[in-house]
């Protein structure tokens, strides 16, 4: 038995499965999962990821920064998991999608601009690559997929002269990242009900 984790970025068809992995784990998530909680409990996945679809379809796949990694094993293939990138340049203001939050978050996208605001002044004052999600499909957590997509993206940024940029949103996470070569540039404190964040930033040589 052959096994494999090969690094290719996202088509559209792979919209929907990506769009799944990413609700599963980040319903979880100590930041993320406020914007949905608000919702009656069984409907809360399916709120998030109606919100991770949209941004995926219409923010993030026509930037062509999502990487899919697939597990291949004897000629089969299993999403073992997915980074978000897109580049951002401070010179420009970005299209942002409230008024979409709005229609699909409801009174939860107030918490998500209220992140966009707090982590804003965290980012590089000049064009770079943001990391906005990263998720390892729970099956395949013993085989470095999350290192392997960040080094990817990583790797992608520096290749054109820019720096990649991020927020953990857990200890652990970035723990993980400074592994990957990438370092803290201060704290995003707490606000009710948001917890702390830990903005993090590559150096280009």
């Amino acid at each position: 038995m052959t096994c494999d984790i090969r690094i290719v970025p996202a088509r559209e068809q792979d919209a929907d499965p990506i769009t799944e992995l990413m609700a599963d784990v980040f319903l979880h998530d100590p930041t993320m999962k406020l914007m949905v909680e608000h919702f009656p409990t069984e409907r809360r996945r399916n709120m998030m990821a109606g919100f991770l679809s949209l941004q995926l379809r219409d923010d993030y796949l026509p930037g062509g920064l999502v990487d899919v990694a697939w597990l291949v094993e004897d000629g089969q293939r299993t999403l073992a998991g997915s980074a978000w990138w897109i580049e951002m340049d401070p010179r420009f203001e970005h299209p942002g999608c409230e008024d979409r939050a709005v229609r699909v978050l409801g009174d939860g996208a107030a918490l998500w601009n209220r992140c966009e605001e707090l982590a804003a002044p965290f980012h590089p004052q000049c064009p770079h690559h943001y990391l906005y999600l990263l998720a390892v499909n729970p099956d395949c957590r013993s085989m470095s997929v999350g290192s392997k997509l960040l080094e990817h993206g990583i790797d992608r940024a520096h290749q054109r002269n820019m720096p990649a940029f991020l927020e953990a949103t857990t200890t652990r996470a970035a723990a993980l990242y400074e592994r990957m070569g990438m370092r803290s540039v201060g704290l995003i404190e707490a606000s009710d009900p948001l917890p702390e964040c830990y903005p993090m930033c590559t150096q280009v040589s």
